[in-house]
């Protein structure tokens, strides 16, 4: 997100300490880990609302933190997930959010879900 250009605060979080110490290495690897911030524990401890949220999860645990995940989004804002299959379901982040779009492709997918106060028709 940093190398795109994505406002700060730019916040990277997992549960998992080897997965946030993986996420350090590859944004050191990419001369970025400077512009961000590190956070172990669970996702419902970050206070902050962010304009995007990105969640590469599997669907058991996309539906174990939607909650979470949706109420990480600011007004205005969107969550992007993916990691899914294509024949996975879960019950969306709510939170006011809607389903906008989805991209399938290679037995994956990818959705994305927006503040339903201000999204597009």
């Amino acid at each position: 997100a940093c190398l795109l250009g994505a406002r700060r605060p730019v916040v990277a979080t997992d549960s998992d300490p080897e997965a946030l110490a993986e996420a350090r290495r590859n944004a050191e690897l990419n001369g970025c880990a400077g512009a961000l911030r590190f956070e172990a524990g669970p996702l419902g401890s970050i206070a902050e609302r962010f304009d995007l949220v990105l969640g590469n999860l599997d669907a058991p645990t996309l539906a174990a933190l939607a909650a979470d995940l949706g109420a990480r989004v600011a007004p205005g804002g969107e969550l992007i997930v993916s990691g899914l299959r294509a024949e996975e379901k879960w019950p969306g982040p709510g939170g006011g959010l809607r389903l906008d779009s989805t991209l399938a492709r290679g037995g994956g997918r990818c959705e994305r879900w927006v503040d339903g106060r201000v999204g597009r028709p």
